[in-house]
């Protein structure tokens, strides 16, 4: 690698972008309801996160991003926009339906997402001391975000 900013990029997109492409088509062709769609995306960001090199990189961008800002733009045009897009797509199809709240829409992501880092980093941190129980807790994130969104 020429820098340390394009062996970042190679592990983000060989660790963390693989599944984008899989989980856009998910969310475009899932034929369910939309608190089934949401469901199911959310349970795979959950597990998708416990992979055994996810969590690390998480943290290792997380730590990065301040230090290198050109980092911090091809991340989010990489992951967290795209992320930001299916969820997005998600809220839309819920309004239409009537699943949602029309209100739904205004809903900062950050809102939804945040509890899926914040268990992957806290298990990372802090499993010796205070392991969280991610299946737990990822099934009660899904039900306060669902009890959030519906109509």
């Amino acid at each position: 690698f020429n820098s340390k900013e394009g062996l970042f990029e190679d592990v983000v997109r060989r660790t963390l972008l693989p599944e984008h492409k899989p989980a856009a088509n998910f969310v475009a062709d899932f034929e369910g309801t939309t608190a089934e769609l949401l469901i199911n995306h959310f349970r795979f960001m959950y597990s998708f996160m416990q992979h055994e090199k996810v969590p690390r990189v998480i943290a290792m961008v997380l730590g990065e991003l301040v230090r290198f800002p050109q980092l911090s733009q091809f991340f989010y045009d990489e992951m967290i926009s795209q992320s930001q897009a299916m969820l997005q797509c998600i809220i839309a199809r819920g309004i239409n339906s009537g699943e949602f709240r029309k209100s739904a829409s205004d809903m900062h992501h950050q809102l939804l997402i945040s509890p899926v880092l914040l268990g992957v980093i806290w298990n990372l941190q802090f499993k010796q001391q205070a392991p969280l129980d991610l299946a737990s807790y990822s099934e009660m994130h899904i039900d306060f975000m669902l009890r959030a969104l519906k109509a």
